[in-house]
């Protein structure tokens, strides 16, 4: 989704207020972010977060899952 619109991973962190680490971590399914953070990635592309989560593309893999508290 986020190359598909040519976002790259450092601009996105940036308007989630998160480090490219961070949000590299969230891509690769590593962290799952807090349902603010994925709604506002969600804005960010444009898309529902139904989309995301949906999104077989693995480019961003997200979960509602897990216990993380990811919160940056």
């Amino acid at each position: 989704m986020r190359r598909e619109q040519d976002l790259t991973q450092e601009y996105i962190a940036a308007l989630m207020e998160i480090s490219p680490t961070s949000y590299a971590r969230i891509e690769r399914g590593e962290i799952q972010p807090k349902i603010e953070k994925l709604q506002q990635l969600a804005q960010i592309l444009k898309v529902d977060v139904n989309e995301l989560l949906e999104h077989e593309d693995k480019s961003v893999l997200l979960s509602v899952n897990g216990s993380s508290d990811f919160s940056n």
